[in-house]
């Protein structure tokens, strides 16, 4: 009778444990779950201009390996936050919504391409964007707000860009920076900033999905001030 005693009491214990283990996991992979891959961005639209330096780019580069973005979510980052917890994706919303909507809408300039990374081996493909101060006070306010909510701004600082592709193998890096100098003045649009938006980014092996979350406008009449 002990022995089975004891042999019941080992059965329980070892059925308890198990029971705590599975629950763990289940409350961390739901935890997971509710967790996006966010970021707060300016949608930009593609030019003929663009388009047309992107196909030739394209063609020079068709023999390398490049994961070039989707056309059609072109964006300038404001801020990239990384693990976002599900419901603060409403309250980003609202607090952005009452520091930027008073400002105005505002120009800015889309010139040149570049690259990220050592000439001999570049990572990133852009496009850039010219200094615009009404962008940074809007990087600024973005900033001030999303910090609150615990995260953490860029320590390099902001550099505003538009990413074109992402290179995994490049066999003549010299040909792809005789075309970035041939490009380095050419201003391809000039885009009006209307507002922002979030988006939720989903990796894949194929590159990362954006799928947006919310927009916000700026309908103020306020240039530059939040």
């Amino acid at each position: 009778m002990n022995c089975y005693r004891q042999y019941s009491m080992r059965t329980t214990g070892f059925a308890m444990d198990l029971y705590n283990v599975l629950f763990r996991f289940v409350h961390y992979k739901t935890h997971i779950m509710s967790m996006l891959r966010t970021f707060i961005a300016i949608e930009i639209p593609v030019s003929i201009g663009l388009r047309n330096s992107w196909a030739d780019l394209k063609m020079l580069l068709k023999d390398d390996r490049i994961r070039w973005v989707n056309d059609q979510t072109l964006h300038i980052t404001l801020f990239f936050l990384g693990a976002t917890p599900e419901e603060q994706v409403g309250e980003l919303k609202l607090a952005l919504t009452q520091k930027i909507s008073v400002a105005t809408s505002f120009p800015v300039s889309i010139k040149g391409m570049g690259t990220f990374g050592a000439a001999f081996n570049p990572k990133v493909i852009w496009i850039g964007v010219e200094r615009c101060e009404p962008l940074l006070a809007l990087h600024e306010a973005v900033s001030t707000v999303v910090e609150t909510f615990g995260f953490q701004r860029d320590q390099r600082g902001f550099n505003p860009h538009i990413t074109l592709g992402r290179v995994t193998k490049l066999a003549n890096p010299a040909a792809l920076s005789l075309f970035m100098n041939r490009v380095e003045c050419v201003q391809f649009l000039t885009h009006k900033v209307t507002g922002l938006a979030m988006y939720q980014s989903t990796l894949t092996p194929n590159g990362s999905i954006y799928k947006p979350l919310w927009n916000i406008p700026l309908l103020g009449n306020k240039k530059g001030a939040f």
